[in-house]
């Protein structure tokens, strides 16, 4: 471009010489008006020739400049090339290995013998990736080989055999598409950008028309522009083949051509509103389509900018949306989620650190060209790759992240939108149940647990987290199926806490189940019930299947003994009272009573890549795992399952948090799965089925998620049609009064504030989003007590809502006896299951709340008529119960490590007017 612009220079000179200004002054200073047409050499004739003659010149100067913008174009492109190669001596090295081994015999049939052609349509991209390998070493600056003539020799005649014998412009596609029309080319190109100063006018040529042929509109491509991924790697294809042909009309079809991947999608293939990337229709794929195409666009707008094929679209701001919103949350300290990599879980050569790091270089270079406030967030994050703690639902994909700090939750799900796995090009091979609600657990920077060998290795029917048949099936068995079952997704609150749910039917098979999960601060709780299955073969849920490396290195504590975490060892874990177990370098596990099924062991995987990714590595590893399962044995009926995960905590706090749960399973039935954190002050209910339905201050209309997070002066709520079918409204009541409403979603109408909230919620075509809304809640409140719970040890909280006058409470049934929890406002009671000795008549327990006068402290009077408990684990009767806002504590008895009191067959509870 340069020489072009001198060009011109001195050719405008001459014919303006004695309209220039004297040597040393500037020539772009104006003119004296009077006498400038006099000074050019026509003499101060009329414009007309003057217009013609300029118009001429600039349009030399503007083809001169426009030729030298694909020479321009090429070398950026190549340096790129070079700066993305890695270090001079390990290119020269690889170089030298290819140009060793390549076959340079006349008669080949292939340029290297463990590349057969013919076939196999992998072999014809390796083979030029080969090409392109010591083509980069011949280019690269201090590499042993740059410049080496007889390197250049051997891979410009590895070229012209290629064009010539196999990928011709005659050749006809077999295997795979997609080496033909995107790989394949791609590579050429390369290769043909890092040899060009080496190569003829008419090698250039020939090896351009070979990737027209396979080219959008090319007799023999298969496809044509595509969507997503493919067709941005389409453009680079054809936007290179361009430069190097120095055709213009290819870089604007390529330029244009880019355009629709812009733009948001409802179904199929693309980006959502909601942060997902779908590909291949049905499948979650942000961590290898999607980034491919994040990758792919920064290339190509880095590489035209500024020059006359620059992409201008205005819908390229939503790239900057794609990297916050939809690769942020996905990546966990560097590392990307295998829960949307699809099928490249099983490929040995592409690693959840390894996309991870992709996704970030893709960031870096949308810095580039981003607005300065985005260009600094995305270095940011690519500085330090974690995001905050919040709460992610990703409800066009079917996943759902929990960032917490310490650790990452992850959970895949399917349904009639997005299909379960995806098994292709003898991908992925057992890849059945990674749609079944698998969940994935990330405790820390240095957390390793789904790279290294875990999926070679891992038992496919005993996932973290799934509930599924015991029974191995064939390979890709089911693959890219969509359930019959739509109520698939989840509610979340403030974007910081969350609830997941998933009614599952596990393709061709008669195993039904409904699956929560409850994503708290410091815990995960999941629910499972009406678990049926007629089919063959046992049903288990996996409440954790953990590699821990060989030789095992982690310590572990069951139940207050340490076990010696050796493979073979393995337990039936005690139903009668809760369990608990602790795995050092992962945290914790709590299993609520009355599990008769629950069974833990530590086991020796073995299995190779190949065994999952046809093709790939056939060496065979070994590794240890710590398998925690439910066991419904053969033909479950209306099975259940509970546990909480409880990460990074010690052998020590699991075992505090065992004797003293902080959540309340409120329900588990196949028609609500609801719980409660009361410290938080977070209700968190999914509903299953049509109709009203209730759990603890939740009521709705319809089939809903709903999680509330009441901050006392505050209730903030979230609302969703997992069922993503509801056309209408759903109506929602919270028994608590509000004072005001402090925001709401667009779709979020209130109806009534006191003294009850009720909102109607205009879900459709909400595609499972959350609605949001916040209410003002001041004053005292009236009692909620949060009810029957099936036998086992469980909570029962008396909580006070805003609200007012008296109110009598009853809670019937209720036997056995606990220790008081302090938290907020609620008024709580521990109920352990069994082994106490009730008087025979029913007790009526009257409570009063009086202010004192002295120093304003609300307490709790009470009188107790009981018989003396007799119980394991607990002492004798708690004296006192303080409100939680005096900041008193309960008296402990002196002898045991938890307070406790009777709590009879029949409570009343008698509230005055209120007092504050």
């Amino acid at each position: 471009m340069l020489m072009s612009l001198l060009f011109a220079v001195i050719i405008t000179r001459a014919l303006f010489k004695s309209a220039f200004p004297p040597r040393g002054k500037n020539i772009f200073s104006p003119f004296p008006a009077a006498n400038w047409l006099e000074r050019l050499p026509w003499g101060g004739q009329k414009p007309r020739r003057l217009g013609m003659i300029a118009l001429f010149l600039l349009q030399a100067l503007t083809l001169s400049s426009r030729a030298d913008q694909f020479d321009d174009l090429r070398l950026y492109w190549q340096n790129n090339l070079i700066s993305n190669g890695g270090s001079p001596s390990s290119i020269a090295n690889t170089a030298n290995s290819y140009w060793s081994s390549m076959n340079t015999n006349p008669t080949r049939a292939c340029l290297w013998s463990d590349l057969p052609l013919g076939s196999v349509s992998a072999n014809i991209v390796s083979t030029f990736q080969r090409l392109q390998a010591m083509a980069l070493a011949w280019a690269t600056p201090g590499s042993s080989l740059q410049g080496n003539a007889s390197l250049a020799g051997a891979v410009a005649s590895g070229l012209d055999w290629m064009t010539t014998n196999i990928y011709t412009t005659s050749a006809t596609e077999y295997d795979n598409w997609f080496h033909w029309e995107i790989s394949g080319p791609q590579a050429l190109n390369n290769t043909e950008v890092l040899l060009y100063p080496a190569l003829t006018g008419a090698q250039i040529t020939n090896y351009c028309a070979a990737v027209d042929r396979f080219s959008p509109g090319g007799p023999g491509a298969t496809y044509g522009w595509m969507t997503g991924a493919n067709t941005s790697d389409k453009v680079l294809v054809v936007a290179i083949r361009g430069i190097l042909g120095k055709n213009g009309d290819k870089l604007t079809s390529a330029q244009t051509s880019l355009s629709p991947v812009f733009l948001y999608v409802t179904s199929s293939d693309g980006f959502y509103t909601d942060g997902s990337f779908v590909f291949h229709s049905n499948i979650a794929y942000t961590g290898h389509y999607g980034l491919v195409l994040l990758g792919d666009i920064p290339k190509i707008v880095n590489l035209l900018q500024g020059s006359a094929w620059q992409i201008t679209d205005p819908h390229l701001s939503n790239v900057y949306d794609w990297a916050i919103n939809s690769f942020e949350p996905l990546i966990d300290n560097g590392v990307m989620m295998d829960m949307v990599r699809g099928r490249a879980v099983s490929w040995s050569y592409e690693t959840e650190y390894g996309d991870g790091a992709g996704a970030l270089s893709a960031m870096r270079q949308i810095a580039q060209f981003a607005p300065p406030a985005t260009a600094a967030a995305l270095t940011n994050f690519a500085n330090s790759p974690r995001l905050a703690a919040g709460q992610f639902h990703f409800a066009s994909m079917d996943r759902v992240v929990a960032l917490r700090n310490g650790f990452g939750f992850g959970i895949s799900m399917s349904s009639r939108r997005i299909a379960n796995y995806e098994s292709i090009n003898s991908g992925n091979l057992h890849g059945w149940h990674q749609g079944d609600g698998m969940t994935y657990l990330y405790v820390g920077s240095a957390d390793n647990q789904f790279n290294g060998d875990f999926w070679p290795t891992v038992d496919p029917c005993h996932l973290p987290g799934t509930t599924a048949g015991t029974n191995m099936l064939s390979n890709a068995y089911g693959e890219a199926k969509t359930t019959d079952q739509n109520w698939v997704g989840g509610a979340q609150v403030a974007g910081t806490y969350g609830v997941a749910g998933m009614s599952l039917h596990t393709y061709n098979t008669t195993l039904y189940g409904r699956k929560s999960w409850f994503m708290f601060d410091t815990e995960i709780v999941c629910l499972g019930a009406g678990i049926a299955c007629s089919d063959s073969g046992s049903v288990h849920t996996t409440a954790e299947n953990r590699r821990l490396g060989s030789p095992i290195t982690s310590s572990f504590t069951l139940n207050g003994t340490a076990i010696a975490p050796t493979a073979g060892w393995s337990s039936n874990l005690p139903g009668a009272t809760p369990s608990w177990c602790a795995l050092s370098g992962t945290g914790g596990y709590y299993f609520p009573a009355g599990s008769t099924n629950l069974q833990a062991a530590f086991v020796a995987n073995s299995g190779s890549w190949s065994q999952i990714n046809s093709g790939d590595s056939t060496t065979a590893y070994t590794d240890n795992y710590l398998k925690i399962w439910f066991n419904h044995g053969l033909h479950p009926a209306n099975a259940s399952y509970a546990y909480v995960i409880l990460p990074n905590l010690t052998a020590s706090s699991v075992s505090n948090y065992a004797l003293n749960p902080d959540i309340i399973l409120l329900t588990n039935t196949p028609s609500v799965q609801a719980v409660k954190k009361p410290s938080l002050g977070v209700v968190a209910a999914n509903f299953w089925t049509n109709g009203n339905s209730s759990a603890d201050l939740i009521t709705v209309s319809d089939k809903a998620s709903v999680m509330t997070w009441d901050q006392t002066s505050n209730l903030l709520v979230g609302i969703s049609d997992p069922t993503q079918t509801n056309n209408s409204s759903i109506s929602v009541t919270l028994n608590r009064s509000a004072s005001g409403l402090r925001s709401a979603d667009a779709g979020v109408t209130v109806l009534q504030l006191s003294p009850q909230i009720i909102v109607s919620v205009n879900v459709g075509h909400s595609h499972g989003k959350s609605f949001q809304a916040a209410f003002s809640c001041t004053g005292p409140g009236i009692p909620i007590i949060s009810g029957a719970c099936p036998a086992g040890s469980y909570n029962v909280y008396a909580r006070l809502a805003a609200g007012g006058g008296a109110t009598t409470c009853t809670l019937s049934r209720v036997t056995g006896g606990g220790g008081y929890h302090q938290s907020n406002d609620d008024l709580a009671w521990h109920i352990l299951h069994g082994k106490y000795r009730l008087g025979k008549l029913p007790f009526r327990f009257l409570a009063r709340w009086r202010r004192k006068p002295r120093d304003g402290v609300v307490q709790w009077f009470h009188k107790y008529f009981a018989a003396q408990p007799t119980c394991h684990r607990h002492g004798g009767l708690q004296r006192e119960l303080p409100d939680a806002r005096s900041g008193l504590r309960p008296q402990h008895n002196s002898n045991r490590q938890q307070h406790c009191y009777l709590i009879p067959d029949s409570i009343r509870i008698q509230l005055s007017s209120p007092v504050y």
